[in-house]
This record gives C-alpha cells, sequence and structure tokens, in this order.
C-alpha cells in the first residue's frame, strides 16, 4: 500500500513553476537515475538565486542520499537558510529525515516527517503535505503506517 502511494504521489505531479519556483524540479528528476538527477539539479543551481537555489540544494541531497553518500549530503543540508520561506523549511525537513531514515535512522527522522507536515500543510504546500505523510507511513511499523497513508491518500486525492 505505501508503494502504491508513493507511485501516485510520482503521477500526480507538481505543476511547472508550482510555489513560485522558477525551476521545474520535476524535469530535473529521474528516481531511477540519482546520478545524472545529481547533476541535473547541480547545473541548474548554478544559475539560480534565492528560493530556487536552496530548493535545489535540498534536491542535490535528495539526489545524494539516494546514492547513500549520507555524509555528503548533511553538509549540503547544512548550508541551506530557510529564512522565513514554509517552502524550504518544508524541503530542508522532508530531506533531513529522508538522510536519517536511509541511514538506518527511522526513529530520529520521524521529527523531521512531523515537521515538515505540519508546516506544509499550514502553509498550502498538499504536494509536499502529501509526501512528508508517505514518507510517515514508511517509517511506521506495520499497522501503525495505516494512518499515515490514508492521510496522504487523502491530501493527494483532495487536489487542494
Amino acid at each position: 500500500m505505501v508503494v502504491r502511494l508513493g507511485v501516485m504521489l510520482h503521477r500526480r505531479r507538481r505543476t511547472p513553476g508550482s510555489h513560485g519556483l522558477a525551476v521545474d524540479l520535476d524535469a530535473l528528476w529521474d528516481f531511477g537515475d540519482p546520478a545524472a538527477s545529481e547533476r541535473r539539479l547541480a547545473s541548474a543551481l548554478a544559475g539560480a538565486v534565492g528560493t530556487d537555489a536552496a530548493v535545489l540544494r535540498t534536491q542535490v541531497a535528495r539526489a545524494l542520499g539516494l546514492q547513500r553518500r549520507f555524509a555528503e549530503a548533511s553538509a549540503i543540508l547544512s548550508t541551506v537558510n530557510a529564512g522565513d520561506s514554509a517552502l524550504v523549511a518544508t524541503h530542508l525537513d522532508l530531506e533531513r529525515g529522508r538522510i536519517l531514515n536511509s541511514g538506518g535512522a527511522p526513529a530520529a527522522s520521524r521529527p523531521h516527517f512531523l515537521g515538515a507536515l505540519q508546516r506544509a500543510e499550514a502553509a498550502g504546500l498538499e504536494f509536499l503535505a502529501a509526501d512528508a505523510a508517505h514518507m510517515l507511513a514508511i517509517i511506521e511499523p506495520g499497522d501503525a503506517a495505516v494512518p499515515w497513508v490514508e492521510r496522504a491518500l487523502a491530501i493527494a486525492r483532495s487536489g487542494r
């Protein structure tokens, strides 16, 4: 059920320019090839400023995490300043959580995913809220995952 939710979220892509970003993150990502994604994201980062640059840094870190290069990913995230941007702060929490979870510390990732979910919902960032709930479903054992899957599906289906 959690895998099916992940597929649904990736099919319900963000629209280019969503959340005020000039960069289309979905066009830069190929989750089947995180090394190529890292190169595309880094190339886009070279010309980016402000919120775009901060979000792109979080995505470079995500690509590194998918390559199991956790120390490099963490180092990049430590350079990102969210300022007063809920969008950047949500991405930061999501990627910190993913790195911890993938690195074998799912319990340590939980506060990051909860923070991302709360911030995304408060800011109306539905795609990221669904992503955070999906990540909470991944880290919860057995039946404890069900409420998070249901929440992620409800957010994704709402189309808000």
